[in-house]
Order: C-alpha cells, then structure tokens, then sequence
C-alpha cells in the first residue's frame, strides 16, 4: 500500500492529520521553520492522527525543541542565479516544477529551460506561457543540454533541476547560503520524495536507499582522501547541484560521454563532483536546501533505472582509470569491492530475508555495471564521432 507523505512545522501549532485511510503508513518531514530535522516513520491504524497524537511522536522523536544551532536567517547577497533546467517532451512536468519556482523567497534568479532534441514544440509553448528563457538544444543527451545551459546562463550561480521536482520555497535561499564560504564551488541539495504513491516509488525509496542524504550538512573537499572522497562522500552529497560559474573555467564543462541520453545513463554527476574536487575546490551539501522528486512510478522504470546506474557508475570509474593513471590500481579495487558489497552481498542477504529490494532489481543493477567498460568506450567513440560531424555551435538560441 501507498505511504502518505505530510509536512508540519513545529514552530507553529501542530495539525490533525486527517484522510489517511487507504495508506499503510505515513511519513512525517517535521520542520523547525526553515529547518528540516527529519522524517517520523508511522504505521497507521486508523484513519486520522490527532495533534496530541502527533506531538506526543514527535517529542519522543525529536526532543520537546530542537537542539540545532540557530540557522543565520540574515539577508543573503544579492548574487544573480540561473535556474537551469534540461528536459525532453515533459511539458506538463514542467508545469508543476515552474508553479513550486514561483513561490521562492529568494528574488533574484532567472529560470531558463533546455530544450533536448524534442519530438514536439510542447515544451517551447510552455515555456513562451510562463515566460522564462528558452534554448533548443539538437544534441541528443542531458550533458549536452547541460553545457549548453552553462554557457548561456546569465547568472554568476547557476542551479540545475530535473523537470520532475519542485522546490521548496528556502530552496535558492540556502543554496545560496551555502556559497558564503568563499571555498565552495558547488552545493548539492537535499532530496526527499514528492510522493509515494506506487510500489515502485516506495522500494526505491525505502528498498533502495531513495535520494536524501540525511540531515546535517556535508563538506567534501581537498582535506579528504580520494578513495573516501570518491566512494563516500561523493555519492552522500547528492545530485542536485549548484555551481559558481567559474569553476567550470578550471575543470571544464560536462562529460557528454556520460548521463542521461547517452547508452550509459548516468554518472555525469559523480565526474563533475570529482573533477572539483581533485581540482582542489570544495563542495557542499545543504541538507536544508529541499527538493521533492517524483520517482519512477512502475516497476520497469525502475529497474531500468537501477541498470542505469550501475552502468554509469563502472563506466566513470572505467573513465577515471584511463584518465588517473595514478590512482588507477586503487580505482580498481574499489570498482571490484562495489560489485561485491553492493550486488552479492545485497543477493545474498536478500535470499535470507534481509532487505527490501527484489533479487531481480539487484541483478539488473549489476548486469548494468558490467556492461559499464564497453558502454563507456563506445559512448566516447560515439561523442567522437559527433564532434567531427557537428559544428559545436549548433544549438538554437530564443527568447534571450
């Protein structure tokens, strides 16, 4: 059954919380103002939870107050962002997340949509109804659409967002935020589910491990090891990502090779990080920087989904080792001690009775990163190939 998914903040008075019937549990993300201090796991046996109900959970859970530092609410800069979004033939997705950007307290940003290789001219109407930026971009894959998003960007910060989120009103707010520390380059953000309605959505979620990565901030910077930067850090800090533009003067723009688009299907989140990192810059997670992703809602989206990302997991690591002969015996290891942990183990301790994600899920993950290698020398050849075919200048601008 169905998870119902509630917000309260605890700095105003609690709700009842009502029509809960037909979900098997719910999950409560309690907030302390601007704060998120996390989720209240809840097995229903009724249709409704009073307040005295709910404060009562929520004081054995978190404590009758928050025992946080207070957050800095001051003014933040001033500073211009681009909020850029790559899409492909989701004009009603791009709705929902437009209508959430709306109601940011942060004012100073521009929204400019990239639209990938489209089938139709759906999205440029909706985009031309909202009135934010347009860009067409031919080239068939999400990193193309991203660079090209990079260069057109008017903002001195620019935010990326998949057009199946929406945001939080304190989203650019705290993306921002984090950016006060002159040493950070980029800020992942928090990213919890918008519904989960489907099967799939809550094994993802729950059986797979979801998107958020907690709830206390993260630094990941040159201070660290590469071998726990690379198979830590890296992945608990996320893939929702803002970038001072600058930085990709030093580490250069997306691997066009990898993500979404691509017969890979992943991983160029993970290289960009790592590039900023290994280029000596910091990079940061705002836990309270919140952003609510509808996750796939059947289950062979899913497990495509999970094929996707074991492939573009080995297909960076297949990159990283002819690129870092230095670190390339370590690279190695850990390529073979992922297969390991993260496939036979996961097998093993479901045949018995462990975990919540179905052998077959498993399985396609790790037929994935076996095909990781290949996949990735054929994507480079393939990229190659285009840049000898197209002029790199190919992407229509309109409505600058």
């Amino acid at each position: 059954m169905a998870v119902k998914l509630v917000q309260v903040d605890i700095s105003q008075p609690l709700p009842s919380i009502n029509g809960l019937g037909g979900y098997s549990s719910v999950s409560i993300l309690v907030m302390d103002k601007h704060e998120p201090l996390g989720y209240l796991h809840l097995p229903l046996t009724a249709e409704a939870i009073s307040q005295d109900e709910l404060a009562a959970h929520i004081d054995a859970r978190f404590g009758k107050k928050s025992h946080r530092q207070e957050i800095d609410e001051s003014p933040t800069d001033n500073v211009f962002v681009s909020v850029l979004i790559p899409t492909k033939d989701r004009p009603e997705s791009l709705r929902r997340t437009f209508d959430s950007l709306a109601g940011q307290d942060y004012p100073y940003f521009e929204i400019m949509v990239v639209d990938n290789n489209p089938s139709t001219d759906e999205t440029r109407k909706v985009v031309e109804e909202y009135n934010h930026r347009y860009v067409l971009e031919m080239r068939p894959g999400c990193s193309w659409a991203r660079n090209t998003a990079i260069r057109e960007a008017r903002g001195e910060i620019i935010a990326f967002l998949d057009d199946d989120m929406i945001v939080d009103p304190h989203w650019l707010s705290a993306t921002v935020r984090a950016f006060h520390d002159t040493r950070v380059m980029c800020v992942t953000g928090n990213v919890l589910p918008a519904e989960l309605e489907t099967e799939a959505q809550e094994l993802f979620e729950f059986g797979y491990g979801g998107y958020s990565n907690g709830f206390e901030p993260l630094i990941c910077g040159p201070g660290t090891t590469w071998q726990s930067r690379f198979y830590g850090l890296y992945h608990d800090l996320g893939f929702v990502m803002a970038f001072r533009k600058s930085v990709f003067d030093a580490v250069g723009l997306y691997d066009v090779a990898l993500g979404a688009g691509t017969i890979i299907g992943g991983g160029e989140d993970v290289d960009i990080i790592h590039r900023i990192v290994r280029n000596g810059f910091t990079v940061a997670y705002a836990h309270d920087a919140l952003i609510f992703h509808y996750h796939r809602p059947d289950m062979d989206s899913l497990k495509r989904q999970l094929s996707g990302y074991g492939r573009g997991y080995i297909a960076l690591l297949t990159k990283c080792m002819i690129c870092e002969p230095d670190i390339r015996m370590g690279l190695l290891r850990r390529a073979c001690g992922y297969y390991v942990n993260a496939i036979i183990k996961r097998v093993i301790m479901r045949i018995f009775g462990r975990g919540k994600l179905p052998i077959k899920f498993i399985a396609a993950e790790g037929i994935g990163a076996l095909q990781g290698p290949i996949a990735y020398l054929i994507s480079r050849k393939r990229v190659q190939r285009a840049e000898r075919s197209l002029d790199l200048e190919t992407s229509v601008i309109l409505n600058r």
